[in-house]
């Protein structure tokens, strides 16, 4: 069974699911445009995907395909990078404020306007607390694979129990993670005292 699952989603039907979510989430993000605190999680989000899952997965799949130590190789990488995204929305307060003076100082140096300043909400919720739980899910899911991949390598080749249910159980925490952002977009602000940040540069 887990074989017959393993052959249907192969890395060509991979790469089509990664659009598909990243479509949806563009479109959440579409609607989340007047709330920026959301928008935010849901930005970082969308870029983690459309830069690592769409451009950098294919490249180091194609890299690193071959043998089962190398594509351990890539799927440690792949744990890297979802650690990355953890990180910014731990720290998405500070790497808002970074991005936001980065752009008034070049945005000042360009037209020479010294008074645009850049404004945005920000409060924390429980959405960002199941999105970092997620997350740490996918890492989990990468450390597996890379283990049984050393695993095969090293003395057991018929080791493919994490293999063939990779993709389904990622296809399933994807749904889940678009589940838990669609339930948030209508979110009442006003509810949750949001700190309104004001950056001058």
């Amino acid at each position: 069974m887990l074989e017959f699952i393993g052959e249907i989603f192969n890395n060509e039907s991979q790469i089509i699911l990664n659009n598909f979510f990243v479509f949806l989430l563009i479109i959440i993000s579409i609607r989340t445009v007047k709330n920026t605190n959301l928008l935010q999680v849901v930005g970082i989000l969308l870029l983690s995907r459309i830069v690592i899952n769409t451009y950098i997965g294919p490249y180091l799949l194609d890299y690193f395909s071959g043998s089962s130590l190398s594509n351990s190789i890539f799927f440690i990488i792949y744990f890297i990078l979802d650690l990355f995204t953890i990180t910014l929305i731990v720290f998405r307060l500070n790497t808002y404020i970074f991005l936001s003076e980065v752009y008034l100082k070049t945005y000042k140096t360009i037209t020479g306007d010294k008074n645009k300043t850049v404004t945005f909400m920000y409060f924390r919720t429980i959405l960002e607390i199941k999105i970092i739980l997620i997350y740490t899910a996918y890492c989990l899911i990468n450390i597996l694979m890379a283990t049984e991949y050393l695993v095969r390598y090293s003395f057991w080749d018929r080791a493919l129990v994490v293999y063939y249910s990779y993709t389904p159980v990622k296809i399933m925490i994807n749904f889940y993670e678009l589940f838990i952002i669609f339930k948030f977009v209508d979110l009442n602000t006003r509810k949750l005292k949001p700190s309104r940040i004001h950056i001058s540069g």
